[in-house]
């Protein structure tokens, strides 16, 4: 993704995080995450960091921390592409028996696995994954875990056969407390 489309992904990305904001009654984050897309929409010069877009009016510290994450999402996602560019939206949901579904995300604006990467319970009611579905929503909700968490992607586009990395609890004797209870005996002698 080159010049001008880099802003446009970028103005997408902050819309989505701005919505995530307005249903979350975090007023103050959507008008900041608001003034940053009005100046992205606004600049003819391609953003290529968070530095850049610290110099447009309207963008400080966290939206230049923000840009600067969607653009190495929006990398990682390239680099990881195979040369047929099949490492997508639509392989992901294959991979995990879901492809019914690629319309809904598609249409709802998450369409790049950099989206994907940070589901939450409220984008999958955004996007219409049915709550009768519990089980699909949790899939959705660990291979987002497991795209977020993998330097390279968790699922390859080999289809429905892939599998996802599992998590495995380690277990670890509680700690030990040194305190001294009185004993039973003593306890009746004792006014309370």
């Amino acid at each position: 993704m080159e010049g001008l489309a880099v802003n446009q992904h970028l103005i997408k990305e902050l819309s989505r995080l701005k919505r995530q904001c307005t249903n979350y009654s975090d007023k103050r984050m959507s008008f900041t995450y608001a003034k940053a897309i009005k100046s992205l929409e606004e600049t003819r010069v391609p953003i290529r960091s968070g530095d850049d877009a610290r110099a447009l009016k309207g963008i400080g510290e966290f939206i230049g921390g923000k840009i600067d994450e969607i653009l190495e999402d929006l990398t990682h996602d390239q680099e990881n592409q195979n040369p047929n560019g099949c490492w997508n939206l639509q392989d992901w949901l294959a991979s995990l028996q879901l492809q019914q579904y690629a319309s809904a995300f598609t249409a709802s604006g998450y369409d790049t696995l950099t989206v994907c990467r940070e589901l939450s319970e409220f984008d999958l009611e955004a996007i219409g994954i049915p709550p009768h579905k519990p089980g699909h929503r949790r899939a959705l909700l660990l291979a987002s875990k497991a795209l977020n968490n993998q330097p390279t992607p968790a699922v390859r586009s080999s289809g429905p056969t892939s599998k996802l990395p599992v998590q495995t609890k380690t277990t670890q004797d509680p700690p030990k407390l040194n305190v001294k209870l009185p004993s039973i005996s003593n306890l009746g002698s004792q006014s309370l």
